[in-house]
């Protein structure tokens, strides 16, 4: 009696869970998935450590050489230095073993001078979130 109450708790357990991510014809594991939303942020900043609102900011997939933004407008965030790399949004749009992404900018009162910082994020089908492999926290735009 004892062995059937922990089956029965264990499976009503298992199957609480709110959100399994269940894709198509692709062979994914049966998993739970949290409600969160994840994103990669990157924060460019001087030589002092202050933050840099960079012009034409691009964040682009190496392997699709695709946008990673999807029209989100990155000025909304950049006031404090800190623009979008990649985000849930983007699940589809990266490979599960991870794809390189370039993310560059313009100083804003020098046009010659840009920075570029590299990414390396996976994601893919089955993937309940992104997930940073790599990639600096800050970028210091000379």
């Amino acid at each position: 009696m004892k062995r059937v109450f922990i089956f029965s708790a264990l499976t009503a357990l298992l199957y609480s869970c709110e959100t399994f991510k269940r894709t198509s014809d692709k062979d994914c594991t049966r998993q739970a998935c949290t409600m969160e939303y994840r994103s990669v942020s990157v924060k460019f900043v001087d030589t002092e450590g202050k933050p840099v609102r960079v012009k034409n900011y691009t964040s682009i997939n190496q392997r699709t050489n695709a946008s990673m933004l999807k029209g989100f407008v990155p000025d909304t965030v950049g006031a404090n230095g800190v623009v979008l790399v990649a985000s849930d949004a983007n699940i589809a749009d990266v490979s599960e073993v991870g794809d390189s992404i370039i993310v560059s900018g313009v100083h804003p009162s020098d046009a010659k001078k840009s920075v570029r910082a590299a990414f390396f994020i996976k994601g893919g089908e089955c993937a309940c979130h992104i997930t940073k492999i790599s990639g600096p926290q800050e970028v210091v735009v000379k």
